[in-house]
């Protein structure tokens, strides 16, 4: 009759571990979208991107791990007969589950997919991540450190598991998205919205320019996406602050500023210095920022990092807007940039990796040593 028994509670932790892993591929969706993620996972996220900011270089699925053990630990001292061998399983494994299917998956570049792409992704992981959930309980072996945090607090509480369960996802995803939510400002080349740009937009500001007979300047407009359309708020009938044109030079071999004297002179636009061609935006296939790290208020006693970014090939310029000696201001405008930096990557995926590196590695200090730059951008959010 043990005998069976052993065989039963085996069965059933070989059942829990079949729902762990279904589960846990549908929360790799989600991360891999990056259109989302379930409650835990934001709090995930949010405490890796404080571990990274503090030097370490940790794994989701290992910050997962660490996490949920120190759950159970709390749950020990409050009530051990709430961790079961299921929930150890759990523990153990959950994390390296997703680090595995994100390594498993990484080739097929979710996040750099398009928005019709990523919605249906995430579609999927919901339906997977429930079918997954499903098996696990219905294994009766135990379940996640994470999901007995609302059972405990509502046993021990009195108050009905619905709300405990509404308020704990709530905790979450507030500490998460808080401990997640770095500054940091840069503008991308191509756009992730160029597509949308050209299809909805594009046409209506030509005719604009056309109706505003402007026929002998550079015109730009900066604006913001609101869902399949952009609106626009500043324009400028000259060229923009920022490099974009010695980036754009560099890819395509021409000079712009040449380029816009001749016409002045001429009338032409497709000249010597440039030949026009219908697929320019795309940059080659590379991607490019000019990345605008913002600081606090502070006296800059210090600036570490520059001449090791300078040394990057991908890094052809920067501009320094505050140096060494500089009370800033909290000035709420661009004065609160520190600088720009223009960069040129092979794709997407490599200019991740360099806007990473280079907020890394640029530390500007105050006179106690204190760090004046608001953080890192959590390039996983990227498209």
């Amino acid at each position: 009759m043990r005998e069976n028994n052993y065989r039963e509670f085996a069965c059933r932790l070989v059942i829990l571990f079949i729902g762990l892993t279904i589960a846990h591929l549908g929360v790799t969706l989600f991360l891999l979208s990056n259109l989302g993620a379930d409650p835990f996972n934001v709090l995930i996220q949010g405490l890796r991107q404080q571990i990274e900011n503090a030097g370490w270089n940790l794994t989701h699925g290992t910050v997962h791990m660490a996490v949920s053990f120190l759950i159970i630990l709390v749950l020990l001292i409050v009530d051990r007969h709430y961790v079961k061998a299921g929930t150890l399983i759990c523990m153990f494994c959950g994390g390296p589950i997703i680090d595995f299917f994100s390594w498993l998956l990484k080739s097929l570049n979710i996040g750099g997919a398009s928005l019709p792409v990523k919605i249906p992704v995430l579609v999927l992981g919901c339906v997977i991540l429930a079918f997954g959930m499903t098996i696990v309980i219905r294994s009766e072996a135990g379940t996640g450190p994470n999901d007995l945090v609302a059972v405990v607090i509502s046993e021990k509480s009195g108050i009905r598991f619905g709300i405990t369960r509404v308020a704990t996802d709530a905790l979450f995803v507030l500490v998460g998205f808080l401990l997640g939510g770095k500054v940091g400002i840069g503008t991308i080349s191509p756009s992730f919205y160029a597509d949308m740009y050209k299809r909805n937009v594009q046409e209506r500001i030509l005719n604009m320019l056309r109706d505003l007979n402007i026929q002998n300047g550079p015109v730009f407009m900066q604006g913001f996406v609101d869902d399949d359309t952009v609106r626009f708020y500043d324009p400028g009938y000259r060229f923009p602050g920022s490099e974009y044109d010695t980036m754009f030079s560099r890819i395509w071999d021409m000079d712009i500023m040449k380029m816009m004297v001749e016409f002045a002179l001429t009338g032409k636009m497709d000249n010597q210095y440039c030949k026009l061609l219908p697929d320019m935006s795309e940059l080659k296939g590379h991607a490019v920022i000019t990345l605008f790290p913002a600081m606090k208020e502070g006296y800059i006693a210090a600036i570490e990092g520059l001449d090791a970014i300078a040394a990057m090939p991908e890094v052809i310029g920067y501009t320094l807007r505050h140096n060494v000696g500089e009370n800033v201001p909290f000035t709420r405008n661009v004065n609160q940039r520190f600088g720009e930096f223009d960069v040129i990557a092979e794709d997407y995926a490599a200019l991740k990796k360099l806007i990473a590196k280079i907020l890394s590695t640029l530390h500007v200090k105050d006179p106690s040593g204190n760090e004046l730059l608001y953080g890192n951008i959590d390039v996983d959010k990227l498209p």
